[in-house]
């Protein structure tokens, strides 16, 4: 159903709310040591854990040399490890570490500059495109935030400390050798590009990516860890010279995201409130090939799949205008979660570690803000059929039209709410803490899941496959395992 207009509009949204509010389960089935974190474990030493071991770390990892499998696992885990961090199970954290301490194993010296992952085949690494046989920052990075995440959980007293300064050690190694090479974190010419006309083409070279924004998450955690356990401060030192061009590269790449973010204060009839919005590199995207039909909402592919590559589209579809706000899609978007909630948490402790100047620190709140974007912006209204936009701004035109996918062929593009599955995947469902209203329209998705009518099933067909009864054993069980976790919340005190 479509959201609808004016008072009338508000009035049937609020009922709605109230309604679907209360699904069948109870509100402590959500919160720690309710029924859904108990189904969540046993989801994880039933299926789950064997899943990853055998088929994800064992046989294209450490047998093929996959290196994506690093991105992969980040996914899978990482709502994991931080609903176990919030409910206190740190046994969980250390069975989840003794699953992953095999992918440290791996390490090589990258260029003899320090460890890192060698990308040795599989899935996206060719001599084509020049991955095979080198490290893929993303894939490094985003791993390190997972890992860096289970080391905050373990940190303390106790027989995980071997664990945890391993982590830390190899997050600043990672650091320290990326913070040497030439161009660093190739900050500079992004600085200088103060708004979106900077970016005159399709390259990603102006763009704050992914990759910064994991960098940033696990050099947060690192410098929360350290400050909360003197003894791991060693793991810090480093001749000055070193020592300087880590601060000053986290320095800058922090300097960047902020003056990449974009933040409004606004009258959400939504949420009822004043409340600030998140966006994030808003308007740089807007020439990318993967957003170039973002402006176009049409039921059929924009073009035939392969015909012509979207950064060629221009004479190909005229028609369709480019969008001057886009920046993050909504499947990318999921990084903020985990990004915002590590620099909000060791906001100071970033500042004080890396000497960043004040201007430059994140300002604080930010998962409150992404968390009324998603809420204002993204999501479609609807509260009983809940979908979301294709771009983190609220545009819902098609992505990725035409995208190369290697061996696997042409992509014909994702139609409008085509990625609306990043939303309980991607963690999104933690942020209710900021915004109730998201943590309403989760227990209503996973109401759904619980469902055997046909228009339940229909819906998750179409829209969360993934979820759906037609989805693999496999593909069903690693989406509940990233879903559930987001899901749970530790129990609110009592008033009485």
């Amino acid at each position: 159903m479509k959201a609808l207009p004016g008072a009338l509009g508000r009035c049937l949204l609020l009922l709605a709310l109230a309604c679907w509010g209360a699904p069948a389960r109870s509100a402590g089935s959500f919160e720690c040591g309710g029924s859904v974190e108990a189904r969540t474990w046993a989801l994880w030493e039933g299926q789950a854990r064997s899943l990853l071991g055998n088929a994800v770390i064992r046989d294209a990892f450490a047998a093929r040399g996959d290196t994506y499998v690093l991105y992969d696992l980040q996914g899978y885990l990482h709502n994991l490890v931080a609903m176990a961090e919030r409910c206190g199970r740190r046994e969980r954290l250390a069975d989840i570490a003794s699953l992953l301490m095999p992918t440290l194993d791996a390490l090589s010296e990258v260029r003899g500059q320090g460890p890192g992952w060698i990308c040795r085949g599989g899935r996206v690494c060719t001599s084509a495109n020049r991955m095979l046989g080198d490290e893929v920052v993303l894939y490094s990075a985003q791993y390190m935030a997972l890992l860096t995440g289970l080391a905050r959980g373990l940190s303390g007293e106790g027989e995980a400390d071997d664990v945890v300064e391993r982590i830390v050690r190899l997050a600043v190694a990672h650091l320290d050798r990326w913070a040497s090479a030439p161009g660093g974190f190739r900050t500079a010419e992004r600085l200088a590009a103060r708004s979106p006309e900077s970016v005159r083409d399709g390259s990603s070279r102006l763009l704050f990516t992914d990759a910064d924004l994991w960098i940033l998450t696990f050099a947060a955690d690192v410098a929360g860890i350290v400050d909360a356990r003197s003894d791991l401060q060693p793991l810090l030192a480093a001749e000055p010279a070193r020592r300087q061009r880590r601060n000053e590269a986290v320095a800058d790449l922090s300097r960047l995201l902020v003056a990449r973010l974009s933040l409004r204060s606004v009258n959400s009839q939504r949420l009822g409130a004043r409340v600030v919005l998140a966006d994030i590199d808003r308007g740089y995207w807007r020439l990318y090939p993967d957003s170039r039909f973002a402006g176009y909402a049409g039921n059929e592919p924009p073009l035939a799949c392969g015909s012509t590559r979207a950064s060629e589209a221009g004479d190909a579809a005229p028609q369709v205008s480019i969008v001057d706000s886009i920046g993050w899609d909504f499947s990318h978007a999921r990084r903020l979660v985990h990004a915002a909630a590590s620099l909000d948490r060791h906001r100071e402790a970033f500042r004080s570690t890396y000497a960043v100047p004040a201007a430059s620190v994140p300002p604080a709140g930010l998962s409150a803000a992404f968390a009324a974007q998603l809420a204002n912006d993204v999501w479609n209204g609807d509260a009983e059929w809940p979908l979301f936009a294709n771009y983190w701004d609220g545009s819902n035109g098609w992505y990725r039209v035409g995208h190369d996918r290697g061996a696997a062929g042409c992509l014909a593009g994702y139609p409008p709410f085509g990625l609306s599955d990043a939303f309980v995947t991607g963690g999104f469902p933690v942020w209710s803490r900021h915004v109730p209203l998201l943590g309403t329209l989760a227990r209503r998705l996973f109401e759904l899941t619980e469902r055997a009518d046909d228009a339940s099933r229909a819906f998750l067909r179409h829209r969360y496959a993934a979820l759906s009864d037609e989805a693999a054993r496999s593909t069903r069980v690693l989406t509940q395992l990233m879903f559930w976790p987001a899901l749970v919340q530790p129990a609110v005190p009592s008033q009485s």
